[in-house]
């Protein structure tokens, strides 16, 4: 399937589809999320995800990312430095 027909399916689902890298910063925003969480696309890359995790879950929330990024840099998906994609290196995120 091609980025082309990749994008417009992502795009026209009704569900939010919400892309963040492994520094939890937000990398792809469609058309539900803008309409669900109320941010528009412009606002919403380029931010951490804390701009829709309410302040009260993002001590747990990022617990769990973390947990779930070592997990995929033990599995040798990551690079040396524990980042993938094209994010920042050694960004924080969270409180």
């Amino acid at each position: 399937m091609d980025d082309h027909v990749r994008r417009e399916l992502l795009d026209q689902t009704p569900d939010a589809v919400i892309f963040a890298g492994t520094d939890g910063m937000i990398s792809y925003w469609n058309d539900a999320a803008e309409r669900i969480f109320g941010f528009p696309t412009e606002k919403a890359l380029g931010e951490s995800l804390d701009l829709i995790i309410p302040e009260q879950f993002r001590e747990a929330h990022w617990k769990g990312f973390e947990r779930a990024r070592n997990n995929l840099c033990g599995a040798q998906l990551c690079d040396r430095e524990g980042q993938r994609g094209e994010g920042p290196r050694g960004a924080r995120h969270g409180p």
